[in-house]
């Protein structure tokens, strides 16, 4: 009742629609079901509820409990034997409706048995084996055992409140320094999780020993009251239908770029460098803005960007002009709309290669 169409505010109502029609497809799917085959349907729920309390990671002692065996050697004829239960649901000539679920669990079934095969394994041999405690993928290659024999470890958990903007920093055994490095990093960079990430990995590597390779991810979370900051459709869709903003940018070239040829480049010269140089780059350019509030932009711009619209009036170097969705390339649109006046994006990728947004209006 708290999502029924009828109950939530007129913005909602399209989304609330769409979630009861995926219950009503739902209780339809398993009335179904059961009226082919309870004993099939039960198998079915079971397989995909244990599945799902895994996480998704299914441990050797998981994938036993699931097939409902204690030895590698039981369990191809366990799967065998389920999977022949959960085809009994696919008999009829409205199957389409639950051979969805049906395929996932047969899918399911597959993965418990192949973890429970490579635990008994012997390493394979001249193969040397990735060194990890809890990790996803890779799955023939881990060790002590070639399976997925932990679960990650996630000790805290913290409730995000509306309106409460989070920073989250994923990062591999000295892949961030003291969190007191890492800090004014994610601040200074917030909302730009590229050039967030780039900038610690970049710090990084320079106190990894002997070359070791480290890797950072970034994600900013701001979670809002979808009742609370619901818009009037009516206003919500002049917003939405009529994006306009003036924007001015700084690209930087690599030779991975897929447009080879550039017809609005700044000079003939075909790049060079790496899309890694070329990200190294945008993040000093980056950081040389952000000191100076972006006042340095014109002149920043000048003496960087690859591209023609840096050789016009000092005052407009680097004007796209208005950008709507239809004027540029997807990521500089999406770039644009999320954008308030006088803030800077994060490192953009098109065609042409990296860019830095700058909106003036």
């Amino acid at each position: 009742l708290q999502i029924h169409p009828d109950k939530v505010v007129e913005s909602l109502k399209p989304a609330a629609s769409q979630a009861f029609g995926k219950l009503d497809a739902a209780c339809e799917a398993i009335e179904l079901m059961l009226s082919r085959h309870s004993e099939a349907t039960r198998v079915l729920a079971g397989i995909l509820r244990r599945f799902d309390q895994s996480n998704g990671i299914l441990t050797p002692a998981e994938a036993g409990s699931l097939l409902g065996v204690s030895t590698v050697a039981s369990a191809p004829s366990a799967v065998n034997s389920m999977a022949r239960t959960l085809h009994l649901l696919m008999q009829g000539s409205d199957s389409a409706v639950v051979r969805p679920d049906v395929n996932r669990g047969l899918r399911i079934l597959e993965d418990a048995a192949e973890v429970m095969k490579k635990v008994a394994e012997p390493p394979a041999v001249g193969r040397r084996p990735v060194a990890v405690t809890r990790a996803m993928g890779l799955r023939d290659l881990k060790t002590p055992g070639a399976a997925v024999t932990c679960k990650p470890d996630c000790p805290d958990v913290v409730e995000i409140s509306p309106g409460s903007p989070v920073a989250l920093v994923l990062a591999s055994d000295g892949g961030v320094g003291p969190m007191a490095d890492v800090g004014p990093v994610v601040m200074r960079h917030w909302g730009r999780p590229r050039a967030a990430a780039l900038q610690l990995n970049r710090a990084a590597r320079k106190e990894a020993p002997g070359g070791k390779a480290v890797s950072t991810t970034c994600v900013y979370l701001d979670y809002a009251d979808p009742l609370q900051d619901a818009e009037p459709v009516a206003k919500k869709a002049r917003t939405d239908d009529g994006l306009q903003a003036r924007v001015r940018h700084i690209l930087v070239k690599h030779k991975d770029a897929k447009d080879k040829v550039d017809p609005m480049g700044r000079g003939r010269a075909q790049p060079t460098r790496t899309l890694q140089e070329a990200e190294g780059l945008l993040v000093e350019v980056m950081d040389e803005l952000l000191a100076k509030d972006c006042s340095n932009f014109s002149q920043v711009c000048r003496r960087v960007s690859e591209c023609q619209t840096a050789d016009g009036p000092l005052q407009s170097c680097g004007d796209l002009g208005w950008i709507t969705r239809t004027s540029a390339e997807d990521p500089v649109v999406s770039a644009a709309s999320t954008l308030k006046v006088g803030e800077l994006s994060d490192l953009v990728p098109t065609t042409r290669g990296l860019h830095l947004l700058y909106r003036v209006g």
